[in-house]
């Protein structure tokens, strides 16, 4: 065999087995991790988001934040973020400023959080809820208590812990 054709033999096998590597590696990095790392910018964006909802006087952000993953219903990846919010306002004054800043899917309950099903998602944002269900925060501070908790759709659900 000529040495250029033997070269162009080498060539090909190389450029073969290295897209057959990345056909075996390409879908385990996507769902180990570009999908998480999209879903992460995702989140971290919406918490940034969250922080920044103009509140009325009166009212006041305590804390912010968001989580990825499954909330229990159904086979999918969702972000959720929320706040805790001290208010002089009532609850629906609160929801109405909420709502024109928020997302479709939200919630705004007052805390404490009495049941055990209530403390779950927020707990899982804000571990101090799912301990005492805000009990601690209420006799802190005068005022109304709040935690605020939106969906958000994923970037991408090839992340593993949509299972």
């Amino acid at each position: 065999m000529k040495p250029a054709v033997k070269r162009a033999v080498k060539v090909s096998a190389r450029v073969v087995g290295a897209a057959l590597a990345l056909f075996l590696i390409l879908p385990s990095a996507i769902w180990l991790v570009i999908g998480p790392l999209a879903n992460n910018i995702r989140s971290h964006s919406i918490r940034s988001e969250i922080s920044g909802f103009e509140l009325p006087v009166g009212a006041e952000m305590v804390d912010a934040a968001s989580w990825v993953g499954n909330t229990g219903n159904g086979n999918h990846v969702e972000i959720v973020g929320g706040a805790i919010i001290r208010s002089d306002l009532s609850q629906a004054d609160l929801e109405a400023v909420l709502a024109q800043q928020g997302t479709r899917y939200y919630s705004l309950e007052p805390l404490p959080l009495v049941d055990e099903w209530q403390r779950h998602l927020p707990g899982r944002l804000f571990p101090g809820l799912s301990e005492d269900g805000g009990r601690a925060l209420v006799a802190s501070s005068p005022g109304d208590w709040f935690v605020y908790l939106g969906t958000y759709g994923a970037a991408t659900q090839l992340n593993l812990r949509a299972h």
